[in-house]
């Protein structure tokens, strides 16, 4: 029982030793590599940008024509009705 006790606690000092500091800031090789694969995938990413924004602006489009096909329809059927009426 007391060699498991210390087994966890050296385990535990041994992982928190092992871990170095970290350094938040980027070396330059690391910052050389993601702005080549940034500027390599950037093309791509932007086409593939475009034709989201063109399919739901289509998307839209077509919602607001129909809407005002529909409203221009109403207002034509209530202007016949009220002629109709009057004759």
């Amino acid at each position: 029982m007391k060699i498991d006790k210390y087994l966890y606690i050296s385990i535990i000092i041994i992982s928190l030793y092992s871990c170095g500091p970290t350094s938040e800031e980027l070396s330059a090789e690391e910052r050389y590599t993601l702005d080549t694969i940034f500027n390599k995938k950037q093309q791509y990413y932007r086409l593939e940008a475009d034709s989201i924004c063109k399919s739901i602006q289509d998307t839209y489009y077509t919602k607001c024509v129909d809407s005002i096909k529909k409203q221009y329809k109403e207002e034509i059927n209530a202007l016949m009705g009220v002629q109709r009426q009057t004759e």
